[in-house]
């Protein structure tokens, strides 16, 4: 069953159709230079292997740690109790801190790494493999960075600019180190204009690596302190694992043990960094309560030597048990009241270094209970602590720490009114205290003079014990907390290396130089085709062309030939004969006699064509005549061995008949030629005298085809000026060589009609086009044909 087809499945069919038509002139064009992409590949893929070859290999190499953080549950719980001065770290704060400069520079001079040795890859036992071993014999000058246990080692004392402008060489003799063509002693200072470095050895000389011999040189280079650890800072790596506080580190290195040391002492100077800021602020408040401990002790000593010198004094050895008692009271209120006094103290200190604007630590909180005031505190230093660290890595006008300073101002704001709050709140209790004191002070006073004055002096040893008491029990806490003093942080796997180079990427490269090498053809003939100006594919003629196309010529090597009786059986002959049935088709009215063969420019073709056109018409039994009036340029003379010297222009002046230039062509009885004759001074006074209407009125009594080879007509007017004879006008152009712009010229004279019957020969065709008429509808069938002819 059939089912009828609308007009718009029609429509997306023949779109269907001219998309893939398209797709495959594109193919079929950029496939005619095939050689060029397999060339082009070939060289790309080599230069990125010799250029792979040259490259360092990188390995990865990465460590992670456990940052202690509240937020995120790590069980620090037993640490914290013991650590008075423990505060919860944001892990965000401590991955800027792993990756500030103030670390890196500390990496740097415990590793000693501004001292790099390398040597030439030749010399090295390598296992790389044997087109790198290639490549380093045809590179000598390629090094390899080593690192390792070295028998010397160099320090930097007081280096000068020098020092760091070129490589030098070092190499053991005997018992002496030459260092840059120079001979010193073992452990000796060597003073130089390049500056002042220590050479020390490490061991004798039969301690070397195995790749290294007393003969070879190790290459040393000093890099510059600032310029290796901006370096090793954009090389490193910090991020954070998801949902966790576990900060991973990585970094590339072309030596995996290099990599391995610069995490590892990274991670021992974070934690070292970290231990001493935590021991900083413990020693502050142990300082304090040490200088606490002095006067209060020594108050102490003073009030036990009161009371014993009372008692000896007065005779006394008991109270009652009610004096006692009041005594009690008493002594609870004062030590309340001292404890009060404290507090008050402590406040009026805290208060002044906030008012001081001092940037040291923060003075302790004895005795200050407040969790306000305790955690606005640890904030307040929290933040100060914070501001130094980025004052050692950044400027004190930088974003960070001006957002540091504002909240540093806004916690010391709240302080001061949380201060005045707890003031008012201390001196009101005091206040009150000191009324209950008199009252039972009242009472006391009822109590006998000595044991009275006893109850006062055994009262202030009682408050100055409880203090001391308190100050003994805070300075053992302290000393807990300093001496249970751990990093933030733990290490969850040690640095490590990746078996294999990360960098570079082999593949990845050597697909990007292949990828270019089959893009390179592409541009190229794609610039080729924007800059071309002249006429190369078939479907540039039928987008720009009104005029029909009557036949394609390919490219001929012999173009002085005629080839419908010399190559009989050529392709080239066949589309010569194409042509004529062609022309055969064009007739108008009575016929064709008269065929006018021009062209746009010169070393088109046209006078060939001219040749072996009337050569195919004679062949045809027609007798057939060949004009050469292009009366500038003689072409027909070589085509046809002609060697007379007179021919048109003496004609046309009227000093010869046409009988005497006349020409009989051996080929073929049916075919003449007339040749242009001397080069004439005045061609178009010639042509438009009244000899040029006599001779055509002769030739067409005598032949049946008459072939005109003229002038090219897009450069002069010739052409147009012997038109008016011609019945049919040939106008070729030749691929690859026509300018495009010719064939605007042909389109004006189609639709002017300026000249009759026009038709558009395509001359010089090449056959390795694939998008061009040599494998147009027309070539595959010159082809059969030709090896058609041969089997014959």
């Amino acid at each position: 069953m059939e089912y009828p087809v609308n007009d718009i499945q029609r429509q997306e069919l023949s779109a269907s159709d001219e998309s893939f038509g398209d797709i495959r002139k594109v193919l079929l064009k950029y496939l005619a230079y095939w050689k060029w992409f397999i060339i082009s590949f070939a060289v790309l893929i080599i230069s990125g292997g010799l250029y792979v070859a040259t490259l360092t290999p990188q390995y990865k190499i990465s460590a992670s740690i456990l940052v202690k953080d509240n937020k995120k549950g790590d069980g620090f719980s037993m640490l914290e109790e013991l650590d008075l001065f423990y505060k919860t770290n944001a892990v965000e704060n401590e991955i800027e801190i792993l990756k500030s400069y103030t670390l890196m520079e500390e990496v740097v001079d415990d590793l000693n790494l501004q001292v790099q040795y390398s040597v030439k890859e030749g010399w090295m036992e390598s296992k790389e493999s044997g087109f790198r071993k290639l490549v380093s014999f045809f590179v000598p000058w390629q090094t390899k960075e080593v690192y390792g246990a070295f028998p010397v080692k160099i320090e930097i004392v007081n280096p000068t600019h020098e020092l760091f402008s070129r490589p030098y060489t070092l190499r053991f003799m005997g018992d002496k180190i030459i260092f840059d063509e120079k001979t010193y002693p073992r452990n000796t200072l060597i003073t130089e204009s390049f500056g002042s470095i220590l050479l020390i050895s490490t061991a004798a000389n039969d301690s070397l690596p195995i790749w290294w011999d007393s003969e070879t040189s190790l290459i040393v280079n000093f890099i510059p302190k600032a310029s290796l650890i901006e370096s090793l800072h954009n090389s490193l790596q910090v991020t954070l694992t998801k949902n966790t506080s576990v900060i991973n580190l990585s970094i590339h290195s072309p030596t995996p043990q290099l990599g391995k040391d610069i995490l590892n002492q990274l991670i021992i100077a974070y934690n070292k960094a970290a231990i001493t800021d935590k021991n900083n602020m413990a020693g502050i408040a142990l300082n304090f309560i040490e200088e606490r401990l002095e006067y209060v002790g020594e108050d102490l000593r003073n009030a036990e030597q009161n009371v014993e010198q009372y008692k000896v004094k007065q005779g006394i050895t008991d109270i009652s048990a009610e004096s006692s008692m009041f005594l009690q009271n008493i002594q609870k209120y004062d030590s309340e009241l001292s404890q009060v006094r404290i507090q008050l103290d402590v406040l009026q200190q805290i208060e002044q270094y906030i008012l001081s604007n001092a940037s040291s630590a923060a003075p302790a909180t004895l005795g200050l209970s407040d969790p306000t005031l305790v955690s606005l505190i640890a904030a307040l230093t929290e933040a100060e602590a914070e501001r130094i660290k980025l004052l050692s890595t950044t400027q004190p006008a930088s974003p960070k720490v001006r957002a540091i300073d504002d909240q540093i101002n806004a916690l010391k704001e709240k302080l001061i009114d949380n201060i005045r709050v707890l003031r008012r709140s201390l001196e009101t209790t005091q206040r009150n205290l000191r009324a209950d004191s008199r009252r039972v002070e009242s009472v006391i006073n009822t109590i006998p003079q000595k044991e009275r004055e006893l109850v006062d002096i055994t009262r202030q040893k009682e408050i100055i014990n409880q203090l001391y008491i308190l100050l003994l029990s805070k300075r053992e806490e302290t000393a807990i907390s300093y001496a249970a003093t751990v990093a933030d942080s733990r290490i969850v796997d040690a640095a490590r290396s990746t078996p294999f180079p990360v960098l570079p990427n082999r593949k990845m490269i050597l697909m990007l130089f292949g990828v270019v090498g089959l893009l390179l053809p592409v541009c190229m003939l794609w610039l080729i085709d924007c800059f071309d100006t002249t006429i190369s594919t078939k479907e540039e003629i039928e987008s720009l062309l009104k005029a029909p196309v009557v036949g394609e010529i390919s490219v001929v090597e012999q173009a002085d030939k005629i080839l419908v009786f010399n190559k009989i059986k050529s392709r080239e002959a066949e589309q010569i004969r194409t042509l004529r049935t062609n022309i055969e088709y064009m007739r108008v009215g009575g016929g064709i006699q008269v065929i006018m063969v021009t062209s746009g420019i010169s070393n088109e073709g046209k006078s060939f064509l001219s040749a072996n056109l009337g050569a195919a018409f004679a062949a045809m039994g027609k007798k057939t005549v060949v004009l050469g009036f292009d009366l500038r340029k003689s072409g027909l003379d070589k085509i046809f061995g002609i060697d007379s010297a007179e021919g048109l222009s003496n004609y046309l002046v009227g000093h010869v008949a046409l009988e005497q230039i006349i020409h009989t062509i051996e080929l073929s009885e049916n075919l003449h030629v007339i040749t242009c004759g001397h080069i004439a001074p005045n061609p178009q006074e010639l042509l438009l005298g009244n000899m040029l209407s006599r001779l055509f009125d002769q030739l067409k009594e005598k032949y049946d085809c008459i072939v005109i080879d003229t002038s090219p007509i897009g450069l002069m007017s010739d052409a147009m000026i012997l038109s008016r004879f011609a019945d049919i006008t040939l106008y070729v152009i030749r691929q690859n060589y026509t300018p495009k712009d010719r064939i605007r010229h042909i389109n004006e004279l189609y639709d002017a009609k300026h000249v009759n019957n026009i038709g558009v020969v395509v001359n010089g065709i090449k056959e390795k086009n694939w998008n061009g008429y040599s494998y147009g509808y027309s070539y595959n069938s010159y082809k059969h044909y030709a090896r058609y002819n041969e089997k014959q």
